[in-house]
């Protein structure tokens, strides 16, 4: 099991993670945001690579950037599909809420042997996430799951916290979802 973290040319910085079989690999942004992703899937050996975030040019009438799959996709950096984390802090009696859209930042990367911890800090928010990835060396199974923390003094309401966002390859047609509330599953 491989834990790297290396400079690419153009400062682009990869953390990756190698099993037998798996290979997963980040790009550690410029400004601090959550990591994007660059591969999920059959092992690669490392290599160097270019910042998605220089990766083309912006056409007129679009967005200043490129939305890649950020490994925290929220609505406050402009992702517009399902976020990965739904919270926000509830102000007055009519259900008006604050704190809704995310903007969190790298605090600290912590790397061990065959495992990643990146902690992510909304300090608007008052939020902390810890997103957690490791590929069992036997199995190769990427275990992920992540843990938020209220840093704030008042009551956060959780709506939704996914355990992981990962990428899907491009030949997938068929996703399995489960979902319900049939003997409180997942609740």
């Amino acid at each position: 099991m491989d834990v790297l973290t290396r400079s690419c040319p153009l400062q682009v910085e990869l953390i990756e993670l190698h099993g037998t079989g798996l290979s997963m690999a980040l790009e550690r942004r410029f400004d601090g945001r959550a990591p994007l992703w660059r591969h999920f899937g059959p092992r690669i050996e490392p290599a160097t690579s270019w910042p998605l975030q220089l990766s083309r040019a912006v056409p007129p009438n679009s967005l200043d950037a490129e939305p890649a799959l950020s490994i925290l996709p929220t609505h406050g950096l402009g992702w517009f599909a399902h976020p990965a984390l739904a919270c926000a802090r509830p102000i007055g009696a009519q259900g008006d809420v604050t704190d809704w859209a995310h903007d969190p930042i790298v605090e600290r990367i912590d790397q061990a042997p065959g495992a990643v911890d990146i902690v992510l800090v909304d300090t608007i928010a008052a939020i902390e996430l810890t997103l957690h990835y490791e590929i069992d060396p036997a199995t190769d199974v990427l275990v992920a799951h992540t843990a938020l923390r209220n840093l704030g003094d008042r009551p956060l309401r959780i709506d939704w916290l996914a355990a992981a966002t990962l990428p899907l390859p491009p030949a997938t047609d068929e996703v399995l979802g489960l979902a319900g509330r049939w003997s409180c599953e997942f609740q």
